[in-house]
């Protein structure tokens, strides 16, 4: 089963170059894991909705959204974590700072 991750940006562009980047790596990996990139209202939606999404990322540019998000995914019983900058810059460095923040999540959390 693939695992799905939404990154929350400002408006989803920025992301979406660092999202395509983690899910190729990950998958390179042998990881199943996919990476969307979507703006901040868009995640705040969705997990009012469905919270369909396994972990919740939120980017550098909003976290000042990061409690709202938190609160809202505590409702829904639903994993968010704040990407650290050097984990959200397009370089080998940073897809792999990004990588490995997913993949601790998954790895505490696997007996869940």
């Amino acid at each position: 089963m693939v695992k799905q991750v939404l990154l929350m940006c400002a408006g989803g562009m920025s992301s979406s170059l660092m999202a395509k980047k983690v899910t190729a790596y990950l998958q390179e990996k042998g990881q199943t894991i996919e990476v969307v990139a979507r703006g901040i209202g868009y995640g705040k939606e969705e997990l009012k909705k469905t919270a369909a999404y396994d972990l919740y990322l939120v980017s550098p540019q909003v976290r000042m959204y990061f409690e709202t998000i938190e609160k809202l995914a505590e409702q829904a019983k639903k994993p968010v974590l704040q990407v650290p900058a050097p984990a959200y810059v397009p370089i080998p460095k940073g897809i792999m700072a990004m990588a490995v923040l997913i993949l601790a999540h998954f790895s505490a959390n696997q007996l869940d």
